[in-house]
């Protein structure tokens, strides 16, 4: 059995009408939203992903390596009209290709 936990993710019943949208708010206000059963970005259980903490420790690194040396934007011209879609293999993809600009921090 598959449980789709991008579903959850989205789940209005849970995250209330602003579901589809980023409002980290959330969880500034509700620290315990952390813990719900409903919010796994990496399964849950004794079976969840063995890298979970490793690969939060790199992505927030990563991130802020770039943040601290680019300003990063949306493409000039660029219509922010991007869908999740669903693929056969339960990944998801944008139905376009984001494009966006570096520069050089000041």
């Amino acid at each position: 059995m598959e449980i789709p936990v991008d579903e959850l993710h989205h789940c209005k019943e849970y995250w209330g009408g602003d579901a589809d949208d980023f409002v980290p708010k959330r969880f500034i206000d509700n620290p315990e939203l952390e813990k719900e059963w409903f919010y796994m970005p990496f399964g849950g259980g004794p079976r969840n992903c063995l890298g979970m903490r490793f690969a939060l420790l790199q992505s927030r690194v990563a991130l802020t390596r770039i943040l601290q040396q680019f300003k990063v934007k949306l493409a000039d011209g660029f219509v922010d009209d991007v869908k999740p879609v669903r693929q056969i293999n339960t990944f998801l993809a944008s139905s376009k290709k984001i494009i966006v600009q570096f520069s050089k921090a000041d």
